[in-house]
């Protein structure tokens, strides 16, 4: 079966979607099985055209770039992902991040900046055998050896999924317990306790 790489966000330097790029163009390169895995890219930003100009360019067949979608599209893409993607420079618990937590995917995040102290406390946060980190130093070839040992052996995506859905029940409130928290708290505050 083919196996479905997922990134979701604004196609952006900082988002990291350059070397999200470069990384398929090394797998492609180093795997030479393309047919057996496809990256849905879903976004817009300042770097449409040229990552589209790139994926063409570098003949990423398996690439697909999806633009802009609605929100329950947005949901068919997590669910119908074997691995989310997210290379967040400015941090790795994102929106969409949390959204693949939702949805129990393997998912794929920066590791902590030792110099930023960027992610340190993701780092605390999500355990460490629940999500794949990458070298931030080291970004396109670590991603992409990753990716590779995910299409050799894909059985540990299977693996990591189910370490997330655990992980994800106590981690992540609903949206209900969220807002009753919250409304709770208002009263709280209105009441001066």
């Amino acid at each position: 079966e083919k196996i479905n790489f997922l990134f979701v966000g604004s196609l952006t330097q900082t988002k990291g979607i350059p070397e999200l790029i470069n990384a398929f163009d090394l797998v492609n390169k180093k795997c030479g099985k393309p047919w057996r895995y496809q990256l849905m890219i879903v976004g817009k930003g300042a770097l449409y055209s040229k990552i589209s100009s790139e994926i063409k360019g570098k003949g990423l067949d398996n690439i697909q770039l999806v633009g802009t979608a609605s929100l329950d599209e947005v949901k068919s893409y997590y669910e119908s992902a074997d691995v989310y993607i997210s290379l967040n420079k400015l941090g790795s618990l994102s929106n969409t991040v949390l959204e693949a937590m939702a949805a129990g995917r393997c998912i794929i995040v920066l590791g902590k900046d030792e110099l930023t102290h960027t992610d340190e406390t993701t780092e605390r946060l999500v355990p460490e055998d629940a999500v794949i980190r990458i070298n931030r130093n080291k970004t396109v070839n670590d991603l992409a050896e990753n990716i590779i040992d995910l299409i050799e052996n894909p059985e540990k995506i299977t693996v990591y999924s189910e370490r997330m859905r655990a992980f994800e029940k106590e981690f992540l409130w609903s949206w209900d317990e969220r807002i009753s928290y919250e409304m709770e708290l208002l009263e709280r505050v209105a009441k001066g306790k």
